[in-house]
């Protein structure tokens, strides 16, 4: 992507089961070797009250192709990594974005 002009930003995103998706499906989970952990969705743009209940998530940490160590690494690379990406890319880019 960087050597294609995206020099901007790169989003990495968890893969979470939506309730009632196909993905869900546990015949399809077992088919790719899907595996998932119940985690909290947490909003930065805002905090719950006391009383509020938080929401969860079913997010993927590996499938039958992509081990749980090469998620970690991957996620990994989406905190610091790519950053990096951009500077070696760009060091003459502040990075800030437009």
């Amino acid at each position: 992507m960087i050597g294609n002009g995206q020099h901007n930003r790169i989003q990495f995103n968890n893969l979470s089961i939506l309730p009632n998706a196909e993905m869900g499906d546990p015949a399809y989970l077992k088919e790719h070797g899907m595996e998932t952990v119940e985690t909290k969705i947490i909003n930065i743009h805002g905090a719950l009250d006391e009383d509020e209940i938080a929401e969860v998530q079913q997010l993927v940490v590996a499938t039958k192709t992509m081990s749980r160590e090469d998620w970690r690494r991957s996620r990994s690379f989406a905190l610091d990594g790519g950053a990096g990406a951009f500077r070696q890319a760009r060091p003459d880019s502040d990075h800030r974005g437009p």
